[in-house]
């Protein structure tokens, strides 16, 4: 079922999913293909950039342990976690591209008229140093030049978890729900669960179509994901708790919108037993079979989506402007995702497996363990 080729078959239409929505936004425009409103202005393309950038965060993270502090189940597949890190952060770049519509604006205006007091000026700084260092050191690992590769990887991985941590701060200027210092600590958490769970896929993946001996890269990934689970477990519930119990009357309304609300089937069901408890259960059997470990890590990473839909969405159905004719649902504001929007989701996911894919071919490192 999981064959290579049933993959990128699957990929190139998940990809021609992408393409579509593509054609959609700039032939119909932003404003009729996407359900944005004047109280909920950040949708379905700020989960999927904050998805796919934690997921090339961690993995970032995660290759660092392996060519920077030499531990060797990350180390031989460093490589091959780079160029992954590069992919899904091209990824989150296709997906906020169709958010901001006109994104080579933000390049040349982040150039031209900066503004150091900005988090935003600040992301986009972030990222495009990050970026960079990230293509260089995978440039580097190709040429076998390890050590100008293992300091290049040092700088990323600081300029990677300020810029991560940045994107938490982002937020935490912007509604009242995402306010807190404890933001920044929880992104990178988040990132750290995130980039294990996709290593996880991606390295089984691998071991069963290049047939390479890498069971304890995929066991060291699957306990950091355990790990990262119980951590980020300690995190939410202190956040959700907080806010429920301590906090003022708008973040109070969007955690109980997450508890009892109209986002509470996706946190009960996608954050907390999707996220949280089912990939415990089956990372404990996964000790007695290998297939379990990457269920659990589907699993993982379907939750992280959740948790990040119902974050960036939570933050907003509280309404702050009472005086405008709202359409609400009692005490809440009303957003679900368009075609067009979910379409560039699947987009991203079919753009990310189809060109590693292609890279992973066009560099030769499907037998190649580091």
């Amino acid at each position: 079922m999981l064959t290579k080729k049933n993959i990128i078959y699957l990929s190139i239409l998940f990809a021609l999913t992408g393409v579509f929505a593509v054609f959609e936004t700039y032939y119909t425009g932003r404003e009729e293909s996407f359900n944005l409103t004047r109280e909920v202005p950040w949708g379905m393309h700020i989960v999927g950039y904050i998805f796919f950038v934690a997921i090339s965060t961690g993995l970032c993270l995660i290759a660092s342990l392996g060519h920077i502090f030499k531990i060797k189940d990350f180390d031989q597949m460093g490589k091959h976690l780079i160029l992954l890190s590069i992919v899904t952060l091209f990824a989150a770049f296709f997906v906020i591209g169709l958010e901001l519509e006109y994104p080579l604006r933000l390049v040349v205006y982040n150039v031209v008229s900066p503004n150091f007091h900005s988090p935003m000026w600040w992301m986009g700084t972030l990222y495009g140093v990050y970026t960079v260092l990230l293509i260089a050191e995978f440039y580097f690992l190709n040429k076998k030049q390890f050590k100008l590769a293992g300091i290049l990887g040092l700088i990323g991985v600081g300029a990677d978890i300020v810029a991560h941590a940045n994107l938490g701060a982002l937020f935490s200027v912007a509604r009242p729900f995402w306010s807190g210092a404890f933001l920044p600590p929880y992104f990178i958490v988040l990132a750290v669960q995130s980039g294990a769970s996709v290593m996880v896929i991606f390295l089984t993946l691998i071991k069963k179509h290049n047939n390479l001996s890498i069971e304890s890269s995929i066991v060291a990934a699957e306990r950091l994901m355990g790990i990262a689970i119980g951590v980020l477990f300690l995190f939410q519930a202190s956040r959700i708790l907080s806010s429920a119990i301590m906090s003022s009357p708008d973040v109070y309304l969007a955690a109980m919108s997450l508890i009892a609300g109209p986002l509470a089937f996706y946190f009960w069901f996608g954050e907390v037993f999707l996220g949280m408890i089912l990939p415990v259960v089956l990372l404990v059997k996964a000790k007695k079979s290998g297939n379990f470990g990457l269920l659990a890590a589907f699993a993982s990473i379907a939750g992280m989506f959740f948790m990040r839909y119902n974050h960036v969405v939570a933050g907003q159905l509280v309404p702050i402007r009472k005086y405008y004719k709202l359409e609400m649902a009692g005490d809440y504001v009303i957003y679900s995702p368009s075609l067009v929007e979910t379409a560039t989701i699947v987009g991203a996911v079919g753009f990310t497996f189809l060109f590693y894919y292609l890279a992973e071919r066009y560099f030769k490192m499907e037998k190649e363990i580091s």
